[in-house]
C-alpha cells in the first residue's frame, strides 16, 4: 500500500525527446504559462484554509470556544507542524510528481477546514490544525520546484517574485471574504466557507499543473532557453545534490533570517484582527479590509523585488 503510494506521487519518467522544435515550443509555451497561472492562484487558495483560525478568533471567543491561550497553542501546534512539514514535504518534492502531490494536499486541507468548522472539541482542535499545518506545508516548497523545472534562471527572479505574492492575494482573500462569512453566517463558515471553494480549486490543479518537462518529451529548461547563467545543470543523483544543499553555509542563514522575519509575519497575520476588533473597537468586516491593505502592498513588494533580482542584479539573487 505505501509503495503504491510512494509510486503515485513519483515523478515520471523521461520520455525519449521530441523531434519536432516547433512541437517542443508549443507543447513548453503552453504548458509553463498554465502551470505559472495555476501556482500562482493556487497558492493563493492555499492560504484561505490556512488563515482561518486569525480570522474567527473574536467569535470563537465571544461564543466561550477557546480562550485567547487555547487558541494560540492551536496556531502554535500548526505552525510548528508546518515546519517540520516544509523541511520532510520540501525533500519529497524534489522526487515528487508536482500536479498530484500538490493537488492531493489542497484536497486534505479543505477536508481538515470542513472538519474543523464542525469541532467543538478543545482537543479536536489541535488534532485537526496540527494536520492542516502538514498538508499546508506541500504548497510552498512544491511550488518552487515546479518554478525551477520549468522557467530558466534569467527568468526565475520575476517568476519567483510574483509567484511569492501569491500569499499576499491569499490573505486578502481571507482577511476580506472571509471576515465578510464569519460576519454574516457564524465562526463555522470561516472554515467551510474556504473548504468548499479549496476543494473546486484542487480539482483545477490536478488539471493544468504538470511534472517536470523531460516526463512529456521536453529538454531541460536551461537548454531549452539556452540559458547556462547559474552554470550547467549539475550531475547526480536528486538524494546526492540534496545533501550538497545541507552542506551549504548560505541556506542555513537564509533558513534563520527567513525564520526571524516570520516571527514579525505571523504574528501579524494571526493576531492583527483580533487586536483591532478588541483594542480599536472595529468590526469583523472592517477590520477584514483595514488588513486587506497590508497583502495588497506585500503582493507589489514581492512582485518588484524579484523583477529587480532579474532586471538589475542579473539573476545573482
Amino acid at each position: 500500500m505505501l509503495k503504491a503510494l510512494f509510486t503515485y506521487f513519483k515523478t515520471g519518467r523521461d520520455r525519449p525527446l521530441l523531434p519536432d522544435t516547433a512541437e517542443i515550443r508549443r507543447i513548453y509555451e503552453r504548458k509553463r504559462w498554465s502551470i505559472f497561472i495555476t501556482l500562482v492562484l493556487a497558492y493563493a487558495f492555499f492560504y484561505t484554509c490556512r488563515l482561518g483560525l486569525s480570522v474567527t478568533k473574536k467569535p470563537l471567543l465571544d461564543a466561550g470556544v477557546m480562550t485567547a491561550s487555547q487558541m494560540g497553542l492551536v496556531g502554535s501546534v500548526m505552525l510548528y507542524v508546518y515546519a517540520i512539514g516544509k523541511f520532510v514535504n520540501g525533500m519529497l518534492s524534489d522526487h515528487a510528481n508536482i500536479a498530484r502531490f500538490m493537488s492531493w494536499a489542497l484536497v486534505l486541507s479543505a477536508l481538515v477546514n470542513l472538519a474543523f468548522g464542525f469541532t467543538s472539541l478543545f482537543f479536536g482542535f489541535i488534532i485537526l490544525w496540527g494536520l492542516n499545518g502538514w498538508f499546508q506545508s506541500i504548497g510552498s516548497a512544491p511550488s518552487v520546484v515546479s518554478i525551477c523545472q520549468w522557467f530558466s534562471n534569467r527568468e526565475r527572479g520575476t517568476r519567483y517574485g510574483i509567484w511569492a505574492g501569491a500569499h499576499n492575494l491569499g490573505e486578502g482573500l481571507t482577511f476580506i471574504l472571509s471576515a465578510a462569512l464569519v460576519s454574516h453566517f457564524g465562526w463555522r463558515a470561516g472554515f467551510a466557507g474556504p473548504g468548499v471553494i479549496c476543494l473546486f480549486v484542487a480539482f483545477i490543479m490536478f488539471r493544468t499543473l504538470g511534472d517536470r518537462p523531460q516526463t512529456y518529451g521536453l529538454p531541460h529548461v536551461a537548454d531549452y532557453k539556452q540559458d547556462f547563467s547559474a552554470g550547467l545543470p549539475p550531475k547526480g543523483t536528486t538524494a546526492e545534490l540534496q545533501k550538497m544543499v545541507f552542506r551549504s553555509p548560505w541556506v542555513w542563514v537564509m533558513a534563520c533570517s527567513c525564520a526571524m522575519m516570520y516571527t514579525s509575519r505571523y504574528a501579524i497575520n494571526n493576531w492583527a484582527i483580533l487586536f483591532l476588533q478588541e483594542s480599536k473597537h472595529y468590526s469583523l468586516t472592517q477590520a477584514g479590509l483595514v488588513m486587506g491593505a497590508y497583502p495588497v502592498m506585500g503582493f507589489i513588494g514581492a512582485s518588484a523585488s524579484g523583477w529587480m533580482s532579474d532586471k538589475f542584479f542579473h539573476s545573482r539573487r
